[in-house]
């Protein structure tokens, strides 16, 4: 498989601690001073960090990156730095996070730095023992993830010794002495280059204040963590405290914790929670699932007198944030937590032992943690600079506005809010003054309540982080991940006296779309694609990310359909090709195609791995790059052939029950998916007609003529078994021998899409059945599935159906805050709109693989007029038509040599005016 190869003068050596070791998310600096005795004509910087940096030069933040590592590669970006360095003394700063624990987005190989710096054609430095390298031993271990399935979030206990870290008068002589690992690019995983310019970064001005008020804590909390355990091993612990009720009482109480864990009160089962060892088929134990909801709410009968909590946790990292319990219906001092059941209030806390002989299932209330050796044992107790859960926390605090006070500084108990206008994403960046200890607790949202920000733990996840604050009269604090967000919320939870805050975002500046351009007689779709470029920024970087509030992975499905507005945007087509690639990565022995890419977690659906063949012909009609096409055969036939494997012998129709759950085609799971679902091998089909055009592209015959075989044979079987003779409406499956009762129109929209059905009346009868209202359609408006509804009723001729539908999707996405509640994606509506604004409505699409011809089939009737500029072909392309009564006026130009096929709508006179590098065709004339 081609990837881009690295340049021959590549030298030097990965580096890292001289300890050797690499413990969860521990934060490291390495830095290495340069004198440069001359003026600065050129200069490149090539760097590679696994998992990821921050990169500065002389102090300035210059990016971020790398794209995650795949489960074979790494990669190396490329920078011109010469405006940032200066004859003299200059110094290079990097940061990054050790991070073991596996994500959505990244494996979790051993962290590592890489750097080389070449000025004026000469190298000048390059990794090895003579960079300078900590540990920010400040940055806080015992966190608890953003989500099930993504990176912690942080608490950072500022060190004034590295504040000012990143600037050349820094002095690093206290720092240790890098340890060269092995020579670059040797080790795993491979480095290579992304193909993708790295991505800069804009240091906004200081937002304004716009509310502020107090807070409180009035409700029971209670708390724990391992940090007391030094390298504490896998397995189950248990924590122990007493709390007394002044009377007997049922109460809520709500848990949160990233691992499971249960826990008893005197002799009862209370909460219980083993959600992540909860697997689809495919998926391998450490597959968390998306959506759980990270804080629980449980009911607990409270005794008159002491009560016994005893909590167990089966852990499997290195760094687990314990647990948190809050009553939210509980004053302070009605429930008080001791270690001991007594009024000795110098026994507060938990008594933690572990790990346990006991497995974590046949966990026990008998368990009594003063038998057990006083080594296994640890007491810990809760501080404000140990809250394990933040946002937990501030979830159950009650906020009250007060724009009457000072919004230049803070006092305990105080908060502030920004509005930052628009959604953003990227790195928060606060600097603040105040005194030794203070707590500041910063919260990103996106949308605000009554009088603060909302702390959302479900769907989204935790989005606070924690500041302690050292002796440094100032300090600045960059989030080491990026963070989506419209508003931010500063919260005070302790200070000597007063708190300054200034507050910044770091967004990424991108040039993805810049010379492309769209602009119509509709405000609403004008509207729509402006936010899907947006939208795009976040949402493309140096991978593709599915949702930057979310999940903040590469997923099949997105990826998929963002590369259908990516094509149609100038510098888009890069970024496809390598997603289309790290899919391809994922390919396990047996030929499978995982869901998400680069991933820590392995994660299946057979409908996301057959979109896998439906995007390679795509790229193929819009690149004409037949020589990676050619690449990505070998991972074409591997999965064809997990396929074929599936189905029954002397069979093409795949069964469920072998084929695994689909993602998104029956993503709510509320279709009955046994034996032949019907929807999963229409996709099937359209498949493996993608495969018989990929194929006969290069000329491969006999893989062709199979293709279309197969794809004959499926057809007649899926018709045989899932059609109704009687009224030839599709059920959604066949099981135990007959048709289910359930016909959606989801299945029978599917099976139009893929073009089983030939016959006029046949097809005529789906159409009827499936568009019957626009309303009905729309609640899978913000899902993928919205891009094979428009698709289809496009390809079948109902445009009026499909623009309306159109039109509504994209005014109901104006409400992003109330999509995500409701679980869909807020971004993927608009995004999948840019698409059909281009092909159907522009009416430009590529005619033959590479745009080097297309058709122009203006949607006259929908519109009155359309300007848009986008690269075809080997360049750009400008139209710009509109419409009066029924004469049509045509503008085209192109900078580089495009054949047009017209295709005028009848009824309409057209007049069309071209530029020298357009030729029209004829559609007899039509030339590969």
């Amino acid at each position: 498989m081609y990837v881009p190869s690295l340049p021959n003068d590549v030298s030097g050596f990965w580096i890292w601690l001289p300890d050797g070791l690499h413990i969860d998310n521990r934060q490291v600096f390495a830095r290495k001073k340069i004198i440069i005795d001359k003026e600065i004509s050129s200069s490149e910087l090539r760097i590679c960090v696994i998992p990821f940096y921050h990169l500065f030069i002389n102090g300035k933040h210059i990016g971020q990156g790398s794209a995650f590592p795949t489960n074979t590669h790494c990669y190396v970006d490329i920078y011109d730095v010469t405006k940032y360095l200066k004859p003299g003394e200059n110094a290079i700063a990097i940061s990054t996070l050790d991070l073991l624990a596996p994500t959505w987005n990244m494996h979790s190989y051993p962290a590592k730095f890489w750097c080389q710096l070449f000025v004026n054609g000469k190298q000048l430095t390059v990794t090895d023992e003579s960079w300078r390298i900590v540990l920010n031993d400040r940055f806080s271990g015992s966190q608890p993830r953003c989500h099930f399935g993504l990176a912690r979030t942080e608490q950072k206990k500022v060190n004034h010794s590295k504040n000012g870290w990143v600037l050349s008068s820094y002095d690093d002589s206290s720092w240790d002495v890098a340890k060269c690992i092995q020579p670059f690019p040797e080790g795993k995983p491979q480095p290579v280059l992304s193909g993708l310019k790295p991505r800069f970064w804009n240091h906004s001005e200081a937002f304004p204040v716009t509310a502020s008020g107090t807070f409180e804590d009035p409700y029971s909390v209670t708390y724990y963590n391992y940090h007391g355990f030094r390298n504490h091993e896998p397995g189950n612990y248990a924590a122990q405290a007493f709390a007394f009720s002044t009377e007997e009482r049922d109460v809520e109480m709500r848990v949160s914790s990233d691992d499971p864990y249960m826990v008893f009160c005197n002799q009862d089962l209370i909460a219980v929670n083993q959600k992540t060892f909860v697997l689809g088929r495919y998926e391998t134990w450490d597959s968390l699932q998306p959506g759980i909801d990270i804080l629980e709410a449980f009911s607990v009968h409270l005794k008159k007198g002491w009560n016994r909590f005893l909590c167990f946790q089966n852990l499997s990292r290195d760094s687990s944030m314990g647990l948190m319990l809050l009553f939210p219906q509980l004053k302070k001092g009605l429930l008080h937590f001791q270690r001991e059941p007594d009024n000795d209030v110098s026994k507060i806390g938990w008594q933690i032992c572990g790990p346990l002989q006991t497995p974590f299932n046949y966990s026990s209330p008998s368990l009594l943690p003063d038998e057990l050796p006083e080594k296994s044992r640890f007491v810990f107790v809760p501080s404000d600079e140990n809250v394990n859960d933040t946002s937990a926390y501030l979830s159950i605090c009650n906020f009250a506005l007060d724009n009457s006070r000072n919004p230049q500084e803070l006092h305990q108990g105080e908060f502030l809010i920004y509005d930052l206008g628009h959604f953003h994403y990227g790195f928060p960046c606060l600097e603040i003054t105040g005194s030794p200890g203070d707590i500041v607790d910063f919260t990103c949202g996106l949308r605000l309540g009554e009088n603060h920000i909302p702390m959302t733990i479900g769907p989204l996840g935790r989005m606070t982080d924690t500041l302690i604050l050292g002796t440094e009269n100032q300090y600045q604090w960059i989030r080491m991940l990026p963070r989506g967000s419209r508003y931010v919320m500063i919260s005070v939870r302790k200070a000597e006296s007063s708190v300054n805050p200034v507050f910044h975002f770091i967004s990424a500046a991108s040039q993805l779309g810049s010379d492309s351009y769209f602009h119509c007689s509709d405000d609403l779709l004008n509207d729509g694609w402006k936010r899907a470029m947006d939208s795009l920024g976040p949402c493309v970087s140096q991978n593709i990310i599915d949702d930057p509030c979310a999940k903040r992975c590469q997923t099949l499905p997105e990826s998929f359909i963002y590369s259908r507005a990516l094509y149609n945007l100038t510098g888009g087509c890069d970024i496809p090709e390598k997603a289309l690639r790290e899919f391809a990565e994922t390919q396990l022995e047996t030929g499978m195609i995982m869901k998400t890419a680069p991933s820590g977690f392995y994660a299946y659906s057979p409908d996301a791995a057959l979109l896998w063949i439906i995007w390679l012909e795509d790229h193929l009609m819009y690149t004409g790059d037949l020589d990676f096409i050619r690449s990505m055969i070998p991972c074409l036939s591997r999965l064809l052939r997990f396929f074929r494997m599936l189905a029954p012998e002397d069979h093409a129709i795949l069964q469920s029950e072998r084929a695994g759950h689909c993602a998104f085609l029956n993503k709510n799971r509320d279709m009955e998916e046994t034996n032949i679902f019907t929807m999963l091998n229409a996709l099937y089909y359209r498949a493996l007609v993608a495969s018989f055009k990929l194929y006969a592209a290069l000329g491969m015959k006999e893989n062709a003529m199979e293709c279309e075989q197969l794809a004959a044979v499926l057809a007649e079987e899926l018709i045989f078994y899932t059609k109704s003779p009687r009224t030839g409406i599709f059920a959604d499956c066949y099981a135990n021998n007959q048709r289910s009762d359930t016909c959606s129109i989801y299945t029978n929209l599917m099976v139009l899409n893929s073009g089983i059905i030939k016959t006029p009346n046949d097809i005529n009868n789906l159409l009827k059945f499936c568009f019957r209202s626009e309303e009905a359609l729309l609640s899978d408006c913000d899902s993928p599935f919205l891009f094979f509804i428009l698709e289809t009723l496009f390809d079948y001729n109902r445009n009026d159906f499909a623009f309306k539908l159109l039109r509504m999707a994209i005014d109901r996405s104006l409400d992003k805050p109330c999509i995500y509640a409701l679980g869909g994606n807020p971004h993927i509506t608009c995004i999948t709109a840019v698409g059909f604004l281009i092909r159907q409505l522009l009416g430009v699409r590529p005619h033959v693989p590479g745009g080097t011809q297309i058709s122009f089939a203006p949607a006259c009737s929908l519109l009155s007029n359309v300007q848009c500029r986008l690269p075809m072909g080997n360049g750009l392309i400008s139209v710009d038509w509109s419409v009066e009564r029924n004469n049509l006026i045509v503008d085209m130009a192109s900078n580089s040599p495009i054949g047009i096929l017209p295709k005028i709508p009848d009824g309409y006179e057209a007049a069309v005016d071209i530029n020298k590098f357009i030729t029209l065709i004829n559609p007899g004339e039509t030339q590969e």
